[in-house]
């Protein structure tokens, strides 16, 4: 695994090069667009982390720079940001971000980058394809892995829920959890659900080879959601809880996208949504396989509830797709050249480039909503 960290000064750098290489990844480091691009040449990377300023406006101009690199490589974009909320972390994703973490937490951006290692795989996949591409009007479903009928799909499910990532999901996200409050947090039953929640935050990935969907809801009593974020953020508002639980869910869905890409269930990250407190541990959808359990810390206790479900791409004409979808195969133009890859979550600037460079019969396959 090979990762390329761009950042404007190298020292900025130097921690997060320390910590990816001591989870066995090759490292290299650039400050720009153009010295990544010069590095990348030597040694191509699997997965490029850029570790943005503070200044939004720049930091989007960068990424779309950084996305031109990371496809001339076919390796993933990461974002590693100090401080975003909600909008502008849409606005780094819509700008060519595949994935992106707020906080400067080494341990998630290594877990991040875990999650591109399956993207090395890419050139094989975009080769293959473009060799038995038949007609410019039809956007073919990946041949690396059947899809699966709504029979089968059960099958899928079971399969990704035998994994180790999901059986052990309970203690890897304890573990994330403790190293991003700072506390140690244990895993209990629901019985340490003690009060009523009173705060609910959840986020849904979404693995459109496989047709599966992952959400992850994280709730909290008042009580301990108030602790937690006074001692995260030195505040207890409505706000910075808030904040609390959506940071928990990204770094909670950087980790399971991390360990189920590597045992092959590769999910598309969503963005961390407010949810009816009721929904946390009950959702109104049918998830085939729950996990239910709650993360105790100190005298605050966290609900988390993980489900997982299949559901069936749509085949969509070219004038049907809406931001936000994620595309469940390669998109190709009529000469064979990859415009959009497996797994990319459309926005608004990437709907445009597809409805002037495909013809207008096109079909592309997405994830369902």
């Amino acid at each position: 695994m090979r990762a390329l960290l761009v950042a404007p000064t190298s020292g900025e750098a130097g921690a997060l090069a320390a910590q990816l290489k001591l989870a066995g990844c090759e490292t290299a480091i650039a400050t720009d667009e153009s010295s990544a691009r010069a590095a990348g040449s030597q040694q191509p990377p699997n997965a490029i982390v850029y570790l943005a300023p503070l200044a939004l406006e720049r930091a989007i101009v960068e990424v779309k720079a950084l996305r031109v690199v990371a496809d001339s490589f076919v390796a993933e974009l990461l974002v590693v940001a100090g401080a975003l909320d909600e909008a502008q972390l849409a606005l780094v994703y819509d700008s060519g971000a595949d994935a992106a973490v707020v906080g400067r937490q080494a341990t998630t951006a290594v877990a991040l980058v875990r999650a591109a290692e399956r993207r090395s795989r890419r050139n094989e996949t975009r080769t293959s394809k473009a060799a038995n591409l038949q007609t410019p009007a039809v956007i073919a479903a990946s041949p690396s892995m059947p899809s699966p009928s709504q029979g089968a799909g059960a099958a899928v499910v079971d399969q990704c829920a035998a994994t180790a990532a999901w059986i052990g999901a309970h203690d890897a996200l304890a573990t994330a959890a403790s190293q991003m409050i700072g506390l140690t947090v244990k895993v209990g039953d629901v019985g340490h659900l003690k009060a009523p929640l009173a705060f609910g935050s959840s986020i849904v990935l979404r693995s459109a080879e496989q047709q599966l969907e992952l959400r992850i809801a994280v709730g909290a009593d008042g009580r301990s959601a108030r602790m937690l974020a006074t001692h995260m953020f030195g505040a207890d508002d409505d706000g910075m809880v808030a904040d609390l639980l959506g940071e928990l869910g990204n770094i909670f869905m950087g980790n399971m996208k991390a360990s189920l890409n590597a045992s092959n269930c590769a999910f598309a990250a969503g963005l961390p949504e407010a949810c009816a407190v009721d929904e946390v541990m009950r959702p109104v959808i049918t998830y085939r396989h729950q996990h239910g359990f709650a993360l105790v810390a100190a005298d605050a206790a966290l609900a988390v509830y993980l489900g997982l479900r299949w559901k069936g791409n749509l085949a969509l004409a070219r004038a049907a797709l809406q931001e936000g979808m994620v595309l469940a195969s390669d998109v190709y133009n009529a000469k064979g050249l990859l415009l959009l890859a497996r797994g990319t979550r459309l926005s608004q600037t990437m709907i445009e480039r597809l409805n002037t460079s495909l013809p207008a019969k096109s079909i592309v396959d997405v994830a369902a909503p």
